[in-house]
């Protein structure tokens, strides 16, 4: 978290940590798109949490200014607070491999979550799974070398309510959970903060808007769209070359 640590307006410098997580959150928001954010108002206090109006009001991507060089950090507003979790264990599982890096380990596999990092020329088998209800377990299974992989989804963390349901993931735009015919969104790239960074961003976006920019961007993803009773993947042209 960021909190009220510094006041409005004073520019502070961030640690290498928190600089590499706001470069992950600037990755996945190619043109300034609002599909992944961390200033959050929804709780204040430490757990006092805001109605939907109050929430909203202290909620937003321009609330919190970065610079890259020379890095610094700037809140517009003295009440926001940043909340990485969309993107936190991935960036654990990268700060993980560098330790066992450092620690002479040459090939190694690290998994939090469904977040996973790998480092080296061994080939680890990994695969991305669907919903116990589906008629196979597996969306599909590779082999990642030396990439990180993460998969963003409502599939384990979601109820319904009145016909309705609702994930734990929240739309930025409108405050809610995201409501779409995506299962989840998995994605490969070179450091796992990235990965998970995009996988929620793609998530947010849905299947048509999020495939289109995955596309654009060239981002090697794979969709789940739930289509009635049975699931459909959708890989983006980069994830088929990545995986084949």
């Amino acid at each position: 978290w960021i909190d009220a640590l510094f006041g409005i307006g004073q520019t502070r410098p961030p640690s290498a940590q928190l600089q590499e997580l706001l470069a992950a959150r600037e990755q996945a928001r190619p043109g300034g798109l609002v599909a992944i954010d961390v200033p959050t108002g929804l709780c204040a206090d430490r757990g006092h949490c805001l109605g939907e109006t109050a929430a909203r009001a202290r909620t937003g991507y321009r609330r919190l200014e970065s610079r890259a060089s020379p890095p610094a950090l700037r809140k517009t507003s003295a009440d926001v607070a940043a909340d990485f979790s969309s993107m936190a264990k991935g960036f654990a599982a990268d700060t993980v491999a560098a330790q066992l890096s450092a620690l002479g380990s040459t090939d190694h596999y690290v998994q939090i979550g469904g977040d996973i990092a790998t480092v080296g020329t061994r080939p680890w088998r990994v695969a991305i799974g669907q919903p116990a209800a589906s008629s196979a377990p597996l969306a599909q299974a590779f082999h990642l070398t030396g990439q990180t992989l993460s998969t963003s989804g409502d599939a384990h963390n979601s109820f319904t309510h009145a016909g309705r349901r609702y994930g734990h993931i929240l739309d930025p735009r409108t405050g809610e959970p995201v409501a779409s015919p995506l299962v989840s969104v998995s994605v490969i790239a070179p450091t796992c903060a990235q990965s998970s960074a995009r996988a929620t961003a793609l998530f947010v976006l849905g299947p048509d808007a999020g495939f289109a920019l995955a596309v654009r961007e060239r981002w090697s993803a794979l969709f789940l769209i739930r289509e009635g009773p049975s699931l459909t993947a959708r890989p983006t042209p980069e994830f088929t070359r990545l995986t084949r």
